[in-house]
């Protein structure tokens, strides 16, 4: 049986050059002379840069499936560049092995569904009537946004989280 899988890859992800670009720039804007430099990024510029990186890494991780996969069946969902270099796999537990013997590849995890814990979040956010009314509601919020991670782990209701300091004041 087939089942998704998470690799990440060793190669760094697209945030990584951002953040490199960034400290060249303060480099060069906070020289030793002390001088500030005139030079300004051009935004665009990166913007593109980060399109072309985000394009080469899903290009590197379409040539390792080919690589590793010859002639077997397997189905990418999902390239992930910006926060981590990786992509989501249909494959078999024997191809996802396969995977994690590469030496580009760090980490492959089976994916699993998770069940939110809490029902209070919309009422915590103030979204009693939905997210979005105003342009078209639930039908269409959130369209187009992939969510990698949510953490449904507390319960604002809980004690814990009350700010009523005369209870118990610390020394």
């Amino acid at each position: 049986t087939t089942a998704v899988y998470i690799v990440t890859l060793r190669q760094v992800p697209t945030s990584h050059y951002q953040d490199e670009l960034s400290r060249l720039y303060n480099h060069f804007r906070h020289s030793a002379s002390g001088r500030t430099g005139h030079h300004k990024p051009r935004h665009q510029n990166v913007t593109k840069a980060d399109k072309k990186r985000s394009f080469n890494i899903a290009q590197v991780h379409d040539s390792l499936l080919k690589k590793v996969f010859k002639g077997e069946k397997y189905l990418k969902l999902w390239s992930y560049h910006y926060l981590i270099n990786g992509f989501a796999v249909l494959v078999s537990q024997q191809q996802a092995e396969k995977l994690s013997k590469r030496r580009e590849v760090s980490n492959v995890v089976l994916d699993f569904s998770v069940r939110t814990a809490t029902t209070h979040t919309p009422q915590f956010l103030g979204l009693q009537q939905g997210a979005l009314v105003s342009i078209g509601g639930f039908e269409t919020a959130g369209e187009g946004i992939t969510i990698a991670f949510v953490d449904t782990g507390i319960d604002p209701t809980h004690p814990s989280f009350a700010d009523d300091k005369s209870e118990h004041p610390f020394n």
